[in-house]
């Protein structure tokens, strides 16, 4: 059934006009039926409002969450929270229900700090680059598969090793290796070019964006409302950015993903504190995960080629 919710999602979905940078195509994806309302709030606005925590557990590979909020709260797959002892990167796409509390699966992205006396966090202004993105889902995905949904860890030297390597294609220096001094240090002519692309994709029924590179390979990342689309959107254009392939892609890269998924094994366990499920692809060629809530789709990202 969960399956079926995301090819119906797929379904409905129509591209916009694309956007083209450093040998990068960005499509907008658009929906016109938007379903019934009540998606959870984002964790990053009731941390704002001071109803929700992230707080040390003195464990690199997890977080400790807990809210205060009568609503519950998304944390999504890919997100940085920086301070505390390291910068996080969240492993999975999850709802923590409202006034409860949850030790959380997270990546450090930062390899050379472990400081004893900072503490607090805050969401970061990005989430982490495609690249990393990419092999922090594929690494989850196969724990998650290996244990049956109990274990939601990472590679954590594989997810170093593509930040590593991001940071030193870039050239940036980062005393602690840091991949979030790769946003700061990027430079205000990448952000600005963020987001100008992002305003021409923001359009009414904006619900994600897929990206396609000259290589071969491509991405979809999508939401099940139009809020949390755009609260994201300008994160994941810069993170391609930063990636950017230098040789043109086509639109011939998107393939028929209603079918790639229905061809593609998948692992359906209960999302983290039993709320909603968690779904893994992964194939050859194909690799993703999926948040479902009920009959809905909150979270979608996927990479082929």
């Amino acid at each position: 059934m969960s399956v079926a919710v995301i090819d119906r999602f797929l379904s409905e979905l129509r591209f916009g006009p694309s956007q083209e940078a450093g040998g990068l195509a960005f499509w907008p994806l658009l929906s016109d039926s938007w379903g019934p309302p009540g998606l959870p709030p984002l964790a990053e606005e009731l941390l704002a409002q001071g109803s929700l925590q992230v707080e040390e557990t003195g464990e690199v590979g997890e977080l400790l969450v807990q809210s205060q909020a009568g609503v519950g709260a998304l944390f999504l797959e890919g997100q940085i929270v920086e301070g505390g002892r390291q910068n996080r990167v969240f492993n999975a796409t999850f709802v923590l229900p409202p006034c409860s509390r949850l030790r959380a699966p997270t990546s450090c992205v930062e390899r050379s700090r472990w400081n004893q006396g900072q503490t607090g966090f805050r969401f970061s202004r990005w989430s982490a680059s495609s690249r990393v993105r990419k092999a922090l889902r594929e690494s989850v995905g196969e724990s998650t598969v290996l244990s049956g949904g109990l274990d939601r860890s990472s590679d954590q030297g594989r997810v170093w090793e593509e930040a590593s390597r991001v940071l030193g294609q870039s050239g940036t220096h980062a005393p602690t290796e840091d991949l979030t001094q790769l946003f700061s240090q990027s430079g205000r002519q990448l952000e600005e070019q963020a987001r100008r692309i992002s305003r021409s994709l923001r359009l009414e029924g904006l619900v994600g964006l897929v990206v396609a590179r000259g290589d071969g390979s491509a991405e979809i990342e999508a939401f099940g409302g139009q809020g949390h689309a755009a609260a994201q959107l300008e994160r994941l254009v810069h993170g391609h950015l930063l990636e950017a392939s230098g040789s043109s892609a086509r639109v011939e890269q998107i393939p028929s993903l209603g079918r790639r998924l229905r061809d593609c094994p998948v692992r359906t366990v209960a999302g983290l504190g039993g709320v909603g499920l968690d779904l893994r692809f992964q194939s050859e060629d194909l690799s993703g995960s999926a948040f479902v809530l009920g009959e809905r789709l909150v979270h979608l990202a996927l990479s082929w080629g």
